[in-house]
């Protein structure tokens, strides 16, 4: 099989697995700007005066809670490792944040209902073409493994319709052999269904895929379905402590992964 270097290790490939978000797209960039705003627009109705009233948090509270309940840091403007704002699935942050309303005095259904209605607002399409940014050349390693005969999956929490688009964006949609989302109708991470699909769907035996993801929960799936190599990348939400325990080899960025002739 081919060959590739991934940072300091040889491997010789038939499939590589990446994650999406802070793998192939810029996972602070994209989806702490949409945290932002979406947690901007659920607090927008509520007043100091009107909170003091019903016994409820002010704005700043409020929006303090919706941040904690998923995991993220916004004055660091940094998601914390393991959070579910790093690897839930989107159904499962938005029920979060429904529930988070609902402790803070909102109605369940009027709670859940407006989460998901300013969520499809915010990643309405041209929402999302200003906010999908690459880590690195994908076009161009995309490129190589398909030219070297490598075959590529994508394996991602985030929803099939907003995977294509971010794949279509990103210049690789057509270089993408598999794709497996957080709505597919099989276990999430870290589960290894999903992978154990893809080695059946593409023909390619687990010993010789490579697992790439920023997350733990990336590297756990892959070492549970028995890839041949799992790789952490820097690039989203782990940080290197969280994925040297279940990562074979931990890379800055993706430019670090060659084709070896």
């Amino acid at each position: 099989m081919p060959g590739l270097r991934v940072g300091d290790v040889l491997f010789d490939a038939g499939l590589v697995v990446f994650d999406k978000d802070g793998t192939l797209l810029d996972f602070e960039f994209m989806w702490g700007t949409l945290l932002r705003s979406l947690v901007a627009a659920l607090t927008a109705d509520v007043s100091d005066s009107e909170a003091s009233a019903a016994n409820a948090p002010a704005p700043g509270a409020l929006a303090r809670a919706l941040y904690n309940d998923v995991g993220y840091d916004p004055r660091a403007g940094r998601t914390l490792p393991q959070s579910p704002w790093s690897m839930a699935t989107t159904d499962q942050v938005l029920t979060i944040l429904a529930a988070t309303l609902y402790r803070h005095g909102r109605p369940w259904p009027a709670a859940e209902a407006v989460v998901r209605a300013e969520w499809a607002r915010l990643s309405a399409a041209a929402a999302m073409a200003r906010l999908v940014r690459p880590t690195g050349d994908l076009v161009a390693l995309f490129t190589g493994l398909q030219a070297a005969g490598i075959r590529t999956a994508v394996d991602t929490t985030d929803d099939r319709r907003a995977t294509e688009q971010a794949l279509r964006l990103l210049g690789i949609a057509a270089l993408v052999d598999s794709i497996a989302c957080g709505d597919d109708a099989l276990p999430p991470k870290p589960a290894p269904d999903r992978l154990l699909a893809t080695y059946r769907k593409l023909g390619v035996p687990a010993a010789h895929t490579v697992m790439v993801g920023d997350t733990a929960f990336d590297l756990v799936m892959g070492r549970q379905a028995g890839v041949g190599l799992t790789v952490g990348v820097l690039t989203g939400a782990g940080d290197r402590a969280t994925l040297a325990p279940h990562a074979d080899v931990i890379l800055d960025s993706l430019n670090e992964i060659k084709i070896v002739k």
